[in-house]
């Protein structure tokens, strides 16, 4: 039977509404959904950003770069056995020198609108995206000085979003939490990381996304998650018995 290939899907969605565009949280997500049950690949974890693709930006949208890093830890050795999925090249930035970066980092990258983009055309768009950022920043200002003038109160944030992603979230810790006192039984009984793997497939235990089959790799990941890596979860167990 072959490994896996793993799903790292990423989102990005402005604070500003995107349903019309098909490019809401949801819109991305169906549509990477229905591409995973194409492939045959398995969703390991989703990342979410609310922020500006802006370049000067990037440094904020910490998911992003929380998938990044991910993607290269499932797939050191580049061999495709983790996939990072992004919608349209423009969900993961509009800045040349970060998108070019992405693509030569060794992390293989599935861009749904061009799934076999070439690397000139990869360039292009990535071109086409930066000048695109500084056409919608002119007209955001414009817009912006209107509504001020009508007397439009500004500030106001996409609520719809903040509550998908906040749903996403809450799912997410409440999960985490659910896992804790069972993976600390595990360790406290000194079961290796095989043993924890096996017992939680045996015990029909689900994964971050509902289904009943637990690796190495997604074990580790939830471990690290609520700190809870073997060492240093008995040197605690250790310091608390003195």
């Amino acid at each position: 039977m072959s490994e896996p290939i793993y799903a790292i899907p990423y989102y990005r969605v402005s604070t500003s509404k995107q349903e019309e565009s098909g490019l809401s949280l949801e819109g991305q997500q169906r549509a990477v959904a229905a591409l995973c049950e194409e492939k045959g690949w398995e969703v390991y974890q989703e990342f979410v950003d609310i922020e500006s693709g802006k370049g000067s930006r990037t440094k904020f949208r910490t998911q992003v770069l929380a998938a990044l890093d991910l993607a290269k830890e499932l797939d050191p050795n580049g061999k495709g056995r983790a996939v990072l999925i992004v919608y349209k090249l423009d969900r993961l930035g509009r800045n040349v020198h970060f998108l070019t970066g992405v693509r030569d980092s060794g992390v293989q990258m599935y861009i749904m609108e061009m799934p076999n983009v070439s690397r000139l055309e990869f360039n292009i768009r990535a071109v086409v995206a930066e000048e695109e950022v500084e056409q919608i920043s002119k007209r955001t200002i414009f817009a912006l000085d209107v509504l001020k003038q009508k007397g439009v109160p500004l500030g106001t944030h996409n609520k719809k979003v903040y509550a998908g992603v906040q749903k996403c979230q809450e799912r997410s810790r409440k999960w985490l939490a659910s896992l804790r006192p069972i993976l600390e039984r595990y360790l406290k009984a000194d079961f290796r990381v095989n043993d924890i793997v096996d017992a939680l497939n045996e015990s029909g235990v689900p994964t971050a996304r509902g289904r009943y089959k637990w690796t190495r790799q997604n074990l580790y990941r939830v471990l690290n998650a609520l700190d809870l890596k073997k060492r240093d979860f008995k040197k605690r167990q250790a310091k608390q018995a003195a």
